[in-house]
């Protein structure tokens, strides 16, 4: 078990707005740092100021905020990227350059030596302007491990405080990940904090990350939803609820918050949730099942491991096609229907018919329209009960 502190930095306003097709407006990069200092994350990247005129200026709305989390912003080892940070006005930066032998190669066309001169070159020109420094490695986790090892160590001599180590095409395992995290932890000097930022392209960011933290890194980065680069980064409220809820951790977060935020970045991205998203998506604290429904309803933690209320969200047990009649007898106790066994199982039999009628997702304009639709609801069983009720006493 992982007992050290755990610090939890976003990157949403910056990885996460690298999704194809999203570009946040100025306005609502503001909004979205705001929800996530509010969410009480530790770090906040607010952006690659060098971009854009915009980019520039939304990193200097959000510095000029004073909010509670640390702002930082990326830069490379770029002299006129460090200067352009300073202009924002914020007191730290993620200094990345790859460190991966194809990406030396075919991204910039230099070797390691220049690649470790430009690193130790430009943190020392960042400390001399009083920035704070963090240090990615991009492409960790391709790179030959005696370089990884080498120009972290030389990023921490020069002065960086965190070394961060990535996973930047999602190519990795949850065990090796760990093998790595724990190995540079064992030679690398303790005050040297180690972070990770993994993709999904397998699928497995979230357990790349989770397998860092048990192997010494500190601070865990993760996007709203999940959003960036091809497929993605790890979850931020999946690493959140992992973090707290199986690795028993404390965490200053305020998790009541995780939908409404979640709910914000999917609005100004444009990126729609799926539906069955752990932890914000639409069905992941809907139950149908009647099996399932009837032992929820003697004790939530039987097919509930995460309590809805803990993420801003609420339980809902749907009526349809896979429903018994444990649910039916529960609610006409609940509501005093009075009905009957024989008159439970007709209701039964009209809920199952109506929930197994084609629905056709290609008429539907919104997702979440469409997913309304799905099952039957506590209004949509009245309105059949009502229907049930006209038909028997004819």
């Amino acid at each position: 078990m992982h007992d050290a502190q755990v610090f939890i930095w976003d990157e949403t306003l910056r990885d996460g707005e690298q999704t194809p097709g999203v570009s946040l407006s100025i306005e609502q990069k503001v909004e979205i740092a705001k929800a996530l200092d509010e969410l009480k994350v530790d770090v906040i990247s607010a952006g690659f100021p060098a971009v854009s005129k915009d980019e520039f200026e939304a990193v200097k709305r959000i510095t000029s905020l004073n909010l509670n989390a640390r702002i930082g912003v990326t830069v490379r080892t770029s002299q006129e990227d460090i200067d352009c940070a300073i202009r924002t006005n914020v007191k730290e930066i993620h200094m990345f350059i790859p460190t991966s032998d194809i990406l030396l190669k075919y991204k910039l066309g230099i070797s390691k030596d220049e690649a470790l001169l430009r690193t130790t070159k430009m943190i020392d020109y960042a400390l001399k302007h009083d920035l704070t420094v963090t240090f990615v490695a991009e492409d960790s986790t391709r790179t030959d491990r005696d370089f990884l090892l080498k120009i972290l160590k030389a990023s921490y001599e020069y002065g960086a405080n965190i070394g961060m180590v990535t996973d930047t095409v999602g190519n990795t395992l949850p065990y090796n990940m760990y093998k790595l995290i724990k190995h540079l932890r064992t030679i690398l000097p303790i005050e040297f904090k180690l972070g990770v930022h993994c993709h999904n392209d397998f699928g497995l960011a979230t357990a790349n990350s989770l397998a860092a933290m048990e192997g010494g890194a500190q601070y865990i980065t993760g996007t709203i939803n999940g959003i960036g680069e091809r497929a993605g980064n790890a979850s931020l409220e999946e690493l959140i609820m992992a973090i707290k809820l199986l690795y028993k951790h404390n965490l200053n977060i305020n998790t009541n918050l995780i939908k409404k935020v979640s709910r914000l970045v999917e609005i100004k991205s444009g990126i729609p949730v799926s539906s069955n998203k752990p932890i914000v998506g639409f069905n992941a604290f809907r139950h149908e099942s009647g099996i399932h429904v009837k032992a929820m309803l003697e004790n939530n933690e039987t097919y509930e491991i995460i309590p809805p209320e803990l993420v801003g969200r609420t339980r809902n047990f749907v009526l349809g096609k896979h429903s018994g009649k444990g649910y039916l007898t529960f609610l006409n106790e609940k509501y005093q229907l009075g009905l009957n066994n024989e008159e439970i199982i007709g209701i039964l039999e009209h809920i199952k018919r109506a929930s197994s009628m084609s629905k056709d997702s290609s008429m539907v304009n919104q997702l979440n329209e469409y997913y309304q639709k799905i099952g039957v609801d506590e209004n949509e069983f009245f309105r059949i009960f009502n229907d049930f009720i006209k038909d028997v006493s004819l």
